[in-house]
């Protein structure tokens, strides 16, 4: 339950720093956001069709989105936490996957 609270709290926070940050978001923010969205869509698809190689792959790559510096819209502790707690997420998302575990993908995505 915390790990799925953290999941959420982390994307709603980056979502939101996003759009506080300008209503007009620059062209490189958006496209950062949209690889986001493509790639939590695609953990998405992969749990419904049991697809593990792609629920790893996509994982793995919004793992390594929460380290890039567009990821970092704010540098508070609390903010730096919530992302630490989506990383953590996402890295229990894609162990669980190369394990081809749905019950444990599934609870790590929640």
């Amino acid at each position: 339950m915390k790990r799925w609270l953290g999941f959420a709290l982390g994307a709603m926070i980056c979502a939101g720093g996003a759009w506080a940050y300008s209503a007009a978001p620059a062209e490189g923010l958006r496209t950062f956001m949209r690889a986001k969205l493509k790639h939590s869509q695609e953990v998405v698809e992969g749990l419904a069709v049991e697809n593990f190689d792609q629920i790893a792959r996509s994982a793995q790559e919004m793992s390594l989105l929460s380290r890039a510096e567009a990821w970092q819209v704010f540098t508070t502790k609390e903010y730096l936490d919530h992302s630490n707690d989506f990383r953590r997420a996402a890295e229990s998302l894609r162990d669980a996957a190369k394990k081809k575990n749905l019950d444990g993908a599934a609870l790590a995505y929640l």
